[in-house]
């Protein structure tokens, strides 16, 4: 991004912090413009996107009071662990680094869920950091180029590291294991493994076959760089069992993850979250959603396996994380946010030394051609790019002056100030008297900077760019712009001694950087032009999934109606994480993930299937359970509505319309249940959004299939086991 060619020396010397803090800037511009809500809310209704951040972020609020917690009361029917009723939460650490940004954004705004989205903000904006900084360890050189194949990647990757959860920084820790193991910083690497166990128990598992990956290609590399790692072993290691031991859920560690990964994830046998199915397509996913990024990694695999030279240590660390994140990524859509950064790293580190050699010839090769030469060649190069450009742009204009994406111009102007430090790095000379001309230069490039991107977004796409600034105001940034063109100046400024000596300015220097100022604007521009309908795709699925004032109205009837404590039957599991955000003074029955049901106690998950569907009257259900031999049996239940209140313990009941099924049902018995909201009848009131229901006491009938089941069930088994619906007879 700051020049072509390899570096040399220390990066950090160098100045190039300034890149970095570039990078960090578009990761966080990039992750703010996605939290926006593309229905133009701006208060509480943004709401979160996904499911399970709700229970985060409200995990994160209640932490100073509760603590870590041993059991979780707010789940009656869920057990995490094969025997008793302790809980494992596996994103102990999260709620930890989640609750100064909750504290702090309730206290400014009122909303504890704005301090997540900003949370996770700045955890992608380190990711992409990170990413930059292991381009500088490899010596990548054209850095900015992998920045810009970065905003080609699938807009599924985008949308997950939306959500508030541990996703975004996991994968900060997982880039800083590997830039701690690239640098050979044992220490460093192994508190850095003791701290992403701590995080997320998702690690116990990432970071040693990271380690383990590094540790044997350092063992197969070529002979300059083979070598045997026991210290960094020997330290990963003790920081591994470390993060294990200070876990605060260590007791019930292996058992909860084998369920969570193997039970809910990989080999379910029950319907389980999406994010776990696997990409049905295959031609879509790797063309039209991943086509850039693949491409770019089979282009550097050629030129490395054409050129040379042999793999390093860090080269096949990328390439085998690359091939093992893809396989799991075929398996399960959730790790597209992984296998992407490793993608991009494995070809940027492929690719390293033909890209150096390319340079270093290009260089020779204008050197020897004279300056009118060279000038025309880079002229051409430039103009032609730049055609290409807006020639995309363009034909583009419709759908991009429709897409939020330059709506929010002002967001993408501030970004690219940044972004053009590179470009506009004064490469080791400047001319006599720049430093005084800079300051009055620099303020006018920016502020034309920003009305040039306010023209073309106006006259180009017809789009007002008075009615921005939702997230970024244009004079904020404009103000970016021209600190990032001061600081540049002012940070980068090398003086050329020979030239100094002898009053010579170099000619060259402008031309160069005006030629790669245009080539980094047209390549920008080319970049936004293919990236936007990905980014707006993101924009757009990332808007909150739940009407928040309906589910907040619900709740606050709910806790007026009932007493500390009361448990609640939900028509589905998912709807947990956002009823608990609202009301902790109440319990429910399911939620979080159904296997942590439906492996302890299979009847009782198939009771609430069955029920939650508004399928009683068609009340016999078999389910297969072990018996005392361990092999599977058919087992009969039957179902009745009378079930919410005499097996699941329920006071209440909410709906909401896609589950019209059960709540007609609970309509048709006002011996059972009776509607308390809204305050209407049935026939007026369903099709609102929620609906309360009261259950009613009653004596249940003791003659009845169901109480007999009810008294003859145990309360808690042992142990779990796959469970299927019923057996499969052989013919």
């Amino acid at each position: 991004m700051i020049e072509q060619g390899t570096m040399t020396g220390s990066w950090w010397k160098r100045g190039y912090g300034w890149e970095l803090l570039a990078a960090f800037v578009t990761g966080v511009v990039v992750m703010q413009f996605i939290h926006l809500d593309s229905r133009g809310f701006t208060d509480d209704r943004v709401g979160l996107p996904g499911f399970d951040a709700w229970y985060h972020v409200k995990m994160a609020e209640l932490l100073p009071e509760i603590g870590f917690v041993r059991e979780f009361p707010w789940l009656r029917h869920v057990y995490f662990r094969e025997e008793g009723r302790d809980f494992v939460s596996h994103h102990a650490g999260f709620h930890v680094f989640l609750a100064p940004f909750v504290a702090i954004s309730k206290a400014l705004t009122g909303d504890p869920a704005a301090g997540g989205r900003w949370a996770i903000s700045l955890s992608f904006g380190l990711s992409l950091l990170l990413m930059q900084l292991l381009l500088m360890i490899g010596r990548v050189p054209w850095r900015w180029v992998f920045l810009l194949v970065f905003l080609l990647f699938p807009s599924d990757f985008f949308l997950r590291h939306s959500y508030v959860r541990a996703i975004s920084p996991s994968l900060v820790l997982m880039l800083a294991l590997l830039v701690f193991l690239f640098l050979r910083r044992p220490l460093w690497a192994g508190a850095t493994i003791a701290l992403y166990n701590l995080l997320y128990l998702g690690a116990v598992m990432f970071s040693p076959v990271i380690v383990v990956v590094f540790v044997g290609a350092s063992l197969v590399g070529p002979k300059e760089d083979r070598r045997v790692e026991w210290k960094m072993a020997l330290a990963t290691l003790t920081g591994w069992v470390a993060g294990v031991l200070l876990y605060p859920y260590r007791e019930g560690m292996l058992e909860f993850l084998r369920l969570q990964v193997f039970g809910s994830g990989l080999t379910p046998d029950i319907s389980v979250g999406k994010e776990w199915n696997s990409y049905g397509n295959v031609w879509e996913f790797a063309v039209q959603s991943c086509g850039p990024l693949l491409a770019a990694w089979a282009g550097a695999v050629t030129l490395r396996l054409r050129f040379g030279p042999r793999l390093s240590a860090r080269d096949t660390t990328l390439l085998v994380l690359q091939f093992g994140y893809l396989m799991l990524t075929l398996k399960a859509q959730r790790f597209i946010e992984y296998w992407p950064p490793m993608c991009l790293l494995s070809a940027a580190y492929l690719s390293a030394p033909v890209l150096t050699r390319l340079s270093a010839w290009m260089s020779e090769a204008a050197a020897r051609r004279g300056s009118v030469v060279r000038g025309a060649m880079l002229a051409a190069g430039v103009l032609g790019f730049a055609g290409l450009s807006i020639v995309a742009a363009w034909r583009g204009r419709e759908t991009l002056a429709a897409s939020p994406v330059l709506r929010e111009w002002a967001v993408w102007c501030a970004a690219a100030g940044l972004f053009l430090l590179g470009a506009l790095r004064v490469g080791g000379t400047v001319a006599a008297g720049g430093g005084r001309r800079r300051w009055v230069v620099v303020p006018l490039l920016g502020a034309g900077f920003c009305a040039g991107c306010a023209g073309l977004a106006k006259f180009v796409f017809g789009v007002d760019v008075t009615a921005t600034g939702k997230l970024v105001s244009p004079l904020l940034a404009g103000g970016v712009v021209m600190a990032a063109f001061l600081l540049s100046g002012v940070a980068q400024r090398r003086k050329n001694a020979e030239a100094e000596a002898v009053g010579e300015v170099v000619a060259t220097t402008f031309s160069r950087r005006a030629g790669r100022t245009i080539f980094a604007l047209s390549a920008l521009t080319l970049t936004i032009s293919l990236t936007a309908s990905r980014l707006a795709h993101a924009y757009r699925v990332s808007d909150c999934r739940y009407d928040v004032p309906a589910v907040r109205n619900v709740m606050n009837a709910l806790k007026e109606a009932s007493q500390p404590g009361d448990v609640v039957f939900t028509d589905d599991w998912d709807i947990f994480p956002a009823y608990f955000y609202f009301n902790s003074h109440n319990h429910y029955i399911v939620g979080l993930d159904p296997k942590f049901t439906q492996w302890r106690d299979p009847e009782l998950w198939a009771r609430y299937v069955k029920i939650s569907r508004g399928e009683t009257r068609d009340p016999d259900v078999t389910v297969a359970v072990k018996d005392e031999s361990g092999a599977y049996v058919n087992k009969d239940l039957h179902v009745r509505l009378e079930d919410i209140r005499d097996i699941f313990g329920c006071r209440f009941v909410v709906t909401d319309r896609d589950h019209q099924g059960l709540s007609r049902l609970l309509a048709e018995r006002p011996d059972l249940a009776e509607l308390i909201y809204p305050p209407k009848a049935y026939a007026q009131a369903k099709d609102a959004p929620y609906l309360l229901f009261r259950v009613l006491d009653g004596e249940a009938e003791t003659s009845s299939p169901a109480q007999q089941v009810a008294q003859a069930r145990p309360v808690v088994s042992k142990k779990g086991g796959r469970t299927r619906l019923r057996v499969v007879e052989a013919p």
